[in-house]
């Protein structure tokens, strides 16, 4: 069967909004609080474009961990207020957990110490609206487009759920990969991958187009201007996340929709609400509730509070009420140092 050419009418999950899946990030840096085994991997990094200023002067940006595509954060400052204070208000919200959209999560204010990663996040937004793009950035890499199309691919629901039950079977018995099962889901995850890692602005006879496989098989798309994909950031990610929601549409093996029909429902999880309790042998702490994963709430927390490890994290903990009574300490969602009040 031939693949179809990217129609941005068929793709209902096509991105609307630039800040959930960014294109530029830039390191910002590693939270001092996160154990130094694990510091390679919990790194920061803010997306460049995704910074903007409203009419209150509330400046907002996209942040998230380097390697860690299926959890985005958005961040919002006051760039007029003095930061040469030890701490200052910052907006908080997540965008994207598990890999999932969480539109219209209300904001959480929080106190925040500006040597913590937080706080370096918030100075590196208001820092960077005083320098402009500039004009002659150069383009970015072919090899680059690849990598946004597998970033998008990984966020899928599919991709997603075959990756976990690979993982979880894999770590319940080695010999599964010699199982049919086994054999058709490792297959299939590497045939995703290979399709996404052919993705490429190639030189052609009719100039430079871009070209993609689905199912293995090659699509010559003439229809995509390489110098607009270039030219601009956000028509890119609309295009990457586009071709992997085609490569998704590939006919599967019986085998791998068995496997996936085989996976939990995710409803209970999309439910969850997630609090973490994080303290400091200085008498720091910080707490946090409403999120949609243990790990993303882990990883505000530890954003937010310099020098703390994390204690405590529960299910169920929607409200500051829910974090009162589930940590125990007062004053949640700020960071207190001695037990004074913030």
């Amino acid at each position: 069967m031939r693949p179809r050419k990217i129609i941005f009418g068929a793709f209902v999950a096509v991105m609307t909004a630039s800040t959930a899946w960014a294109v530029q990030w830039i390191d910002i840096g590693t939270n001092s609080a996160f154990r130094p085994e694990l510091q390679s991997g919990l790194t920061f990094c803010i997306d460049k474009y995704s910074v903007k200023t409203d009419n209150l002067g509330w400046t907002s940006y996209t942040y998230k961990l380097c390697n860690e595509p299926r959890e985005i954060f958005e961040g919002s400052v006051q760039c007029a207020q003095d930061f040469s204070v030890d701490q200052v208000p910052v907006r908080q919200r997540t965008l994207v957990a598990n890999g999932k959209s969480t539109p219209d999560q209300p904001w959480k204010t929080n106190l925040t110490y500006m040597s913590s990663i937080a706080g370096k996040l918030a100075k590196f937004a208001c820092g960077s609206q005083d320098k402009p793009k500039a004009a002659n950035e150069p383009a970015p890499k072919s090899g680059a487009m690849a990598a946004e199309v597998l970033a998008h691919l990984e966020a899928t629901k599919n991709y997603g759920a075959l990756s976990a039950l690979y993982k979880r079977k894999v770590a319940a018995n080695s010999d599964w990969l010699q199982s049919a099962e086994g054999r058709a889901v490792d297959a299939q995850l590497k045939n995703w991958r290979s399709d996404a890692a052919a993705t490429v602005i190639v030189d052609d006879k009719e100039g430079r187009i871009l070209r993609y496989s689905v199912g293995g098989v090659i699509v010559r798309d003439t229809g995509i201007a390489a110098a607009d994909l270039e030219r601009s950031p956000a028509y890119r990610q609309t295009i990457a996340e586009a071709i992997a929601q085609n490569i998704m549409t590939s006919p599967l093996d019986p085998k791998v929709r068995a496997a996936l029909a085989s996976v939990p429902n995710e409803s209970e999880a999309s439910s969850a609400a997630w609090g973490c309790y994080a303290k400091s042998s200085n008498g720091a702490w910080y707490t946090d509730w409403g999120h949609p994963t243990r790990d993303a709430a882990m990883k505000v927390a530890l954003a937010h509070c310099p020098g703390c490890s994390i204690s405590s994290c529960k299910n169920n903990v929607k409200t500051q009420a829910d974090a009162a009574a589930a940590f125990r300490t007062p004053l949640h969602g700020t960071i207190c140092n001695g037990g004074a009040k913030c």
